[in-house]
């Protein structure tokens, strides 16, 4: 009975003084929505790729200093694009620059236990949704994606997983 009438008191005590719960429960969800925005705008700038691994593969670091990596609030680009592919006996994969990459990006810094991203991808009139994971460490960035349905769980690539990894370090001369 005592927890209850206290119950009502602080009840009573809140309205009095004009703290309802809506505009609390308002703020959170604007605070929530600024702490987006600065981890977008943390993302956001030049960056340089000084690791691609596709099918446990890891590119060579000589066509990796010629790429460039941009991310802005909704998309990424890549260029020239580092292009992968794997020989006929699947063992060998060969690494080559062509092009530009480019795709729409939406973040999700909130998702435990990784950030979540998702690259949507525009090709001959088809959108593709690469489905990811990403680590920001303040000029460090780690982010992992599967063309499958399924969103990588850790930061690797293995031979058996169609999972690439990419490690990117914030350019300084921005």
């Amino acid at each position: 009975m005592k927890r209850v009438m206290y119950l009502l008191f602080f009840v009573f005590l809140f309205d009095l003084i004009g703290c309802s719960p809506e505009p609390l429960v308002q703020s959170n969800r604007r605070q929530t929505q600024q702490e987006k925005k600065e981890s977008e705008a943390s993302i956001i700038g030049k960056w340089e790729l000084v690791k691609c691994v596709f099918k446990g593969k890891e590119a060579p670091s000589n066509l990796l200093r010629d790429v460039e990596v941009i991310i802005d609030t909704e998309k990424i680009s890549f260029k020239p694009a580092i292009i992968s592919s794997t020989g006929r006996n699947k063992e060998k994969t060969e690494f080559r620059l062509e092009g530009s990459f480019k795709a729409k990006l939406k973040f999700d810094p909130y998702h435990s236990p990784h950030s979540n991203l998702d690259l949507t991808v525009e090709e001959d009139g088809e959108s593709n949704l690469l489905k990811g994971i990403y680590k920001l460490d303040v000029n460090n960035l780690k982010i992992c994606v599967s063309p499958t349905s399924e969103r990588p769980k850790d930061f690797s690539s293995t031979d058996s997983s169609d999972t690439r990894l990419l490690e990117l370090k914030r350019k300084t001369d921005q």
